[in-house]
């Protein structure tokens, strides 16, 4: 083993969120391995529970069913749920069910059978999300007797069908975790409370869930190995040394060999709440029954031995590689002693350094807030919620500075945190070992009854998804990094807010930003994270003559019958508005828009009101069609842009102007109507630009080269809240947002007419494609479509693997198309609140090449020279635009 180092930057891992088919991970592309335990049913009753009288196969697929006659058992078919409680959002479309044997499925809820599309083994079902999810039932197996019973049931994206099983993993997961530092895999392996000991009853790759047994490390490995993260695992308490030794010679038989592991025996076993404490206890007096000590002490030391056994078990099947383990000793932030008696290893006469016991760090959960969830506190923190702001102000001054609860901690909840990690960096120094954190953040949970509080619930929920959290999370991580503190594995990734806590850094693996979330991508430094929001720290702009700052008066808009008790805040470098109560506001510019005027900013709220939105005007006058609607309750304004989901972050918006006004305008707009008594609405703008944007790309087309103007298509209720960037060669087109877009061309296809071109996609919409057309109104039989949630377009290519990197389309467009066509269009279209979708198209050749001529076109498509390629659309900017991107 190795010791660890405290490096910058900040090191910052995550715990995975357990396994379930109510999750909202969605971490799997065969969705069948997050479903719920058989449920056994039958004569009207949901759940008979009668799961011990299933007659199961050595992998646990039901082999047989009990016939109707038979009155011992009181279930006469087996079903599961998939996508449950997820709140309808999971992608939906058509998904195929496979598998092996013979017998009849059925399906409920969300999932409709396609049974024209349908055979036996590989069903198609047509899936309508919602909250109630997929419920599959086995109303019939084996019917011949023969043995072929139902099994291997996989339940997959259709567009996934052919490759789900080497790429395993849902593409949008990998893309939330592959820049963490660390995945502990607690929750995944089921560590609390495991009754697993034998490794021959261990979860299987070949089992049909992995909900409540946890995840096989062959494929925890496998995530690891594709994400290029170090694995953290939890080996389960009761586990045997067979079961350690196999377990370590996997993963050092598979693992990136670039990759370290880090080993911990269960999870808190310091914890009275789960099974492992007292299983530690029961063993530790078991072996000292004459030891003077508490049963408590004796539960430590078993635990330091455990520990150790462990540790040396993985250094010996490492080998010489045994650098690459890393030994965690962990203890309760609260109390040191439980470290100190640990590392004591008062167990053993022969006393070792920590190197030889295999121990490399001390490894602690310093979470900030938990006393607030306290039944001692419960009554004052329930009164907070009574006050306008619902407590918010209340709490986040008890969490930052203390002093606001009569019972809570002096100098309040980070102050406490800090100093237990205060206490443990100079227990690790004289150690010798480092100190990580095996869990941590926010605890705002109610316990002991608290939990069933709604009022405090709802309090804590809205907490984590004020921006203030965001705020709170970059200075705890930061004061972490610079007491000392190593690798910090956060708790955790994704899931949904409830009386239980809201422990998800994002609420479903589908939300894009979040305060916590986006505070994570900062301290990271990394944009690969996830698709988050632009932070407003980008010093290039402060040079933009295109920026409008607050530096200007800001003047009361609509009289003071619109603008009434606002409180108006501007950021210090003037980029940021921000507007809360009830106030309309504007800023004089003097513009002239145009066909090609473009408005850009960031918009984020907390509170929704009735209208909050920006615009133009000429006058003190509010005019309904001049403003754009981003958020609010009432029907007023352009709603074109109206899709901002309150709490959740800052979000960017790209608005073509002229699709909308025209003339001089004297004022930018800004709305936060909120017209109630008491009037908390609160709404943010920032980084706002406005300027000319043509939008002009160059091209060569049969020969021929000319500059034309990528327009909008279909009109402003299809191509909406769209950016468009253009890479520094002129060769590559991206589309991100929810946009679709028009070159002029005017090609006549014939059946010689090939395509070609390369796409690829980071993040999946409903429609992403290339096509031809004739006007502005979309055509689903002129696009093809490559990409997407929806069955729209012509499918013969859509077989797109979201964040597989580019792909090459070779398309004989005379096969599906002829005539006369004016333009060339591209979809990326995302009909969602926030759409974050994204699609690139580059080296686009249209030509004319024989029917076996193009056989032989190379694949690779060797366009390197426009002067070679006469046919490359090379978009190159006919000016330099003051919104180009560099890819």
């Amino acid at each position: 083993m190795t010791a660890l180092n405290n490096t910058n930057p900040i090191q910052i891992g995550t715990n995975l969120a357990g396994i379930a088919d109510w999750s909202t991970q969605f971490p799997f592309l065969d969705a069948f391995k997050s479903s719920r335990p058989w449920i056994t049913q039958g004569n009207g009753v949901w759940n008979t529970k009668e799961y011990d009288e299933l007659n199961l196969d050595e992998n646990d697929w039901i082999k047989s069913l009990p016939s109707a006659e038979n009155p011992s058992a009181d279930y006469t078919y087996v079903g599961t749920l998939l996508f449950r409680d997820t709140g309808g959002n999971y992608p939906g479309g058509n998904y195929v069910v496979l598998y092996d044997g013979e017998g009849t499925l059925e399906y409920g809820f969300d999932g409709k059978i396609d049974q024209t599309a349908s055979a036996p083994g590989r069903d198609v079902i047509n899936v309508t999300p919602s909250n109630g999810g997929i419920h599959l039932k086995i109303t019939e197996t084996d019917p011949n007797g023969t043995g072929n019973y139902i099994r291997n049931i996989r339940v997959v994206p259709e567009k996934y069908e052919n490759n789900y099983e080497s790429v395993i993993f849902n593409p949008d997961f990998v893309e939330k975790t592959d820049d963490y530092s660390v995945l502990r895999f607690m929750d995944w392996m089921a560590t609390n409370n495991s009754q697993q000991s034998e490794w021959s009853a261990r979860t299987k790759v070949e089992n049909p869930t992995y909900a409540g047994s946890g995840v096989p490390v062959e494929i925890m490995v496998e995530l690891a190995n594709q994400t290029g993260v170090d694995p953290w695992f939890t080996m389960p308490h009761q586990a045997t040394n067979e079961y350690i030794t196999n377990f370590a010679q996997i993963v050092q038989k598979n693992l990136d060999p670039n990759l370290n592991v880090y080993v911990e025996f269960s999870n808190e076993v310091w914890n009275g709440q789960f099974q492992q404490a007292s299983w530690a206890i029961e063993q530790g007096k078991k072996e000292w029954s004459d030891s003077g000590t508490s049963d408590y002490t004796k539960g430590r030391d078993w635990y330091s031995k455990r520990t150790t056994e462990i540790t040396q078990i993985w250094d010996s099947v490492f080998d010489a590689d045994k650098n690459r383990v890393i030994g965690v000793m962990a203890a309760q932030a609260a109390n040191p002693w439980t470290a100190s008696r640990a590392l004591e290893y008062a167990w053993s006469s022969d006393q070792k350094s920590h190197a030889d016991y295999g121990i490399d760090a001390i490894a602690i959960a310093p979470y900030f807030g938990n006393y607030l969830g306290s039944p001692t506190n419960a009554a004052e923190v329930e009164s907070w919620t009574k006050d306008s702001d619902g407590g918010l102000n209340k709490l986040f001054q008890e969490i930052t500075q203390g002093g606001v609860l009569s019972n809570g901690v002096e100098g309040g909840a980070l102050k406490q945190a800090y100093d237990w990690t205060a206490n443990y960096i100079d227990l690790a120094k004289q150690q010798g070992l480092d100190l990580i954190a095996y869990e941590g953040g926010q605890h705002l949970v109610g316990h002991l009854g608290v939990e069933d509080n709604k009022a405090i619930t709802n309090l804590f929920i809205a907490a984590n998804r004020d921006p203030r959290m965001g705020d709170i999370y970059r200075e705890y991580f930061t004061k972490w990094n610079e007491l000392g503190g190593g690798v910090f594995a956060n708790f955790s990734d994704i899931g949904k807010p409830s009386k239980w806590g809201s422990w998800g850094n994002l609420e479903s693996l589908y939300q894009q930003s979040s305060p916590k979330y986006d505070a994570l991508l900062d301290l990271i430094g990394d944009s690969n994270l996830g698709t988050g929001n632009p932070g407003n720290g980008d010093d290039s702009i402060d040079n933009d003559p295109n920026l409008i700052t607050f530096s200007s008066i800001l003047e009361s808009y609509g009289g003071d019958k619109q603008d009434k008790n606002a409180q108006v805040t501007i950021s210090e470098d003037n980029r940021t508005l921000q507007i809360e109560g009830n106030g309309w506001k504007k800023l004089g510019i003097d513009y002239s828009i145009t066909p090609d005027t473009l408005l850009e900013f960031e918009f984020q709220s907390n509170v929704e009101g009735e209208i909050q939105g920006i615009g133009f005007d000429t006058d003190d006058s509010l005019s309904r069609d001049q403003l754009f609607k981003l958020s609010g309750t009432q029907n007023w304004g352009i709603n074109s842009f109206d899709d901002y989901v309150t709490s959740s972050g800052w979000q960017s918006y790209q608005i073509r102007v002229g699709d909308y006004l025209s003339g001089e305008m004297n004022y930018l707009t800004f709305a936060n109507d909120h017209d109630v008594s008491n009037p908390t609405a609160s709404s943010q703008f920032r980084n706002i630009r406005l300027y000319e944007d043509p939008l002009e790309v160059a091209l060569t087309l049969n020969q021929t080269p000319d500059t034309y103007t990528l327009k909008s298509y279909g009109g402003d209720q299809q191509d909406k809240n769209a950016q468009v960037t253009i890479s520094e060669d002129n060769r590559t087109l991206q589309i991100e947002g929810n946009g679709w877009k028009k070159l002029g061309i005017d090609y006549s296809i014939t059946p010689d007419t090939l395509l070609e071109f390369e796409f690829q996609s980071n993040v999946e919409g409903e429609i992403q494609g290339i096509g031809f057309d004739t006007d502005d109104s979309l055509s689903r039989d002129q696009l093809f479509k490559l990409s997407g949630t929806q069955n729209w377009g012509i499918n013969s290519f859509d077989d797109y693997v979201t964040s597989s990197g580019w792909q090459s389309y070779q398309i004989r467009v005379g096969d599906y198309l002829s005539g006369e066509m004016n333009y060339l269009t591209f979809a990326n279209d995302h009909d969602v609140s926030n759409p974050t979708a994204s699609s690139q198209f580059r080296n686009i050749r249209l030509y004319e090449i024989p029917v076996g001529v193009a056989d032989t076109v190379s694949g690779e498509m060797d366009i390197l020279s426009s002067t070679n390629n006469q046919e490359l659309f090379n978009f190159s900017a006919a000016n330099e635009l003051a919104n180009t991107t560099v890819l």
